[in-house]
């Protein structure tokens, strides 16, 4: 009897920790998302780049507001989480829909994979861009 109740505990403990370990975590707003490496796209065995001195970053602010910012040049718009498949994305919607600093399949948006540990990952590789890489810090 005590196995088979060390087992359900175990159970419960498991999978309650799976449901939180891929949640994204935004109770640290603001938050920024830097590069930190990319990946090309449509060739056999990418190589993942690290990237050490970007000034390539989001800022996401607890209001669904967000900045985008590529060395000087800087755009913004609003962002809201959404599951698909059973995965979390952020998805950006640019209040300059033709901003050259969109790395999106469709115009004026952007779609980011939310992963464990305050990452994002870029989906632009789905249509001709490379995979992009960010790690996440409070502000």
């Amino acid at each position: 009897m005590k196995n088979l109740l060390f087992l359900f505990f175990a159970a419960m403990l498991s999978f309650s920790s799976c449901d939180s370990a891929g949640d994204p975590d935004f109770s640290g707003f603001p938050i920024q998302y830097k590069l930190v490496a990319y990946q090309a796209s449509f060739i056999p065995n990418p190589t993942y780049v690290p990237v050490s001195d970007s000034l390539y970053f989001y800022n996401f602010y607890k209001d669904g507001t967000f900045q985008k910012q590529v060395g000087t040049e800087k755009t913004e718009g609003k962002f809201e989480e959404v599951t698909r498949d059973e995965m979390n994305y952020l998805e950006l919607y640019f209040d300059e829909p033709e901003s050259p600093l969109i790395d999106g399949c469709y115009g004026g948006q952007e779609l980011l994979v939310v992963k464990p540990e305050l990452e994002l990952e870029g989906t632009w590789s789905h249509c001709d861009g490379p995979t992009l890489f960010f790690k996440g810090k409070a502000l």
